[in-house]
């Protein structure tokens, strides 16, 4: 039976985080330099109050490695398809690799063409696609971005549906912006991620209302349903009751860029476990008939229009996406779940797996 009693947490200092990520990568052949970077990456989600997206990912790339599905010292390879066009392949490698090729391809294209086209395939796990954006709008390019599960993860049900049948599916859209940054939008279609619910199943709380559902349709706040096999419990679209079909919509087109245009695969029976496929686009703002100062002085009256609205009682200031609170960088120690904490001290201190021989074969 649940209990009242709040979720157990541990401080842990950032540096011994950093040296045990390292260390979980390194000991199952992940390069130092790779897995530093990775490291970093779930470091910066931890520390940006995005847990979903941090360390609990390690239990993830750990596990697709051990079973073969995730190959430690692959690569990222680009090819060049036409004029402002590539594809990346994540080599079935760790996907935040992955995530900066795409990223520094995007920039290199759009030096050369008006226009950047970018599709990713056989990637494992990206994280967050924020960091992404932000990287192509620092260079002062626009940049949009769709992401499936290669056809995987099932865990989103359409809605009327009592099965899973599509990934949460995210999409991304970053707007260069003036002295305080970007303007980045990284948003699931689903009514929440995945590693959302997973987080809270690891600090032992119950989801919010609306976050999950059964094959009735009943609201439901137990997170572990959605990890029994079969699933008891379902993600819905992004969309209050009854406006579901705007999320649907949503991830359906998701489906259709990084899936069937990207070559990335669409959700269908027996796709893989893991990994991101995507298409991404990047433009400068003055692609069309604009200049750069007409761009930034709308986006500044837009900024100043939507930033000093009269406020709700108690609600804070609003703030464009990717902005303020939502990057405040939490202080001290990080707070870790300790049964996370726990399984990820095991990957460390357990004897090391031997891995599928087939594994080190795959391209």
């Amino acid at each position: 039976m649940r209990t009242s009693e709040p979720p157990h947490t541990v401080p842990v200092p950032e540096g011994e985080a950093r040296e045990l990520a390292r260390s979980v990568l390194t000991r199952r052949g992940v390069g130092v330099r790779a897995a530093d970077r990775v490291a970093s990456h779930l470091l910066a989600a931890e520390r940006g109050g995005h847990p979903s997206h941090g360390l609990m990912r390690l239990l993830e790339y750990a596990h697709a490695i051990d079973s073969g599905e995730l190959l430690p010292a692959a690569v990222p390879q680009v090819h060049r398809t036409g004029p402002g066009v590539s594809v990346v392949d994540g080599g079935a490698g760790l996907g935040v690799l992955a995530l900066d090729a795409v990223a520094e391809e995007l920039v290199r294209l759009c030096a050369r063409h008006p226009v950047a086209l970018v599709t990713l395939r056989g990637a494992g796990h990206l994280g967050a696609l924020a960091p992404l954006g932000r990287a192509v709008a620092g260079s002062g390019l626009c940049c949009l971005g769709f992401v499936n599960y290669s056809g995987g993860g099932q865990r989103v049900a359409p809605p009327g549906a009592a099965q899973g049948r599509l990934a949460t599916n995210p999409i991304l859209a970053a707007f260069p912006g003036d002295d305080e940054g970007p303007v980045v939008v990284d948003m699931t279609t689903a009514a929440t991620s995945e590693g959302e619910v997973r987080t809270r199943l690891l600090a032992g709380e119950l989801v919010p209302a609306g976050w999950l559902h059964d094959d009735r349709g009943r609201p439901t706040t137990a997170a572990e349903g959605l990890y029994e096999s079969p699933p008891v419990a379902f993600i819905p679209p992004l969309g209050n009751p009854g406006a579901e079909h705007r999320g649907y919509a949503l991830a359906v087109a998701v489906e259709m860029l990084a899936g069937a245009v990207a070559g990335g695969g669409v959700a269908r029976e027996g796709a893989p476990s893991t990994g991101n496929s995507g298409l991404f686009l990047a433009f400068p703002p003055d692609v069309a008939d604009t200049t750069r100062d007409a761009y930034l002085t709308a986006f500044r009256e837009l900024d100043h229009h939507l930033t000093t609205t009269r406020l709700q009682p108690g609600r804070p200031p609003v703030r464009l996406p990717g902005r303020g609170a939502g990057m405040t960088e939490v202080s001290g120690p990080l707070s870790v779940p300790a049964r996370l904490w726990a399984a990820l001290r095991q990957l460390v201190d357990a004897p090391q797996p031997e891995r599928p021989a087939a594994a080190e074969k795959r391209k």
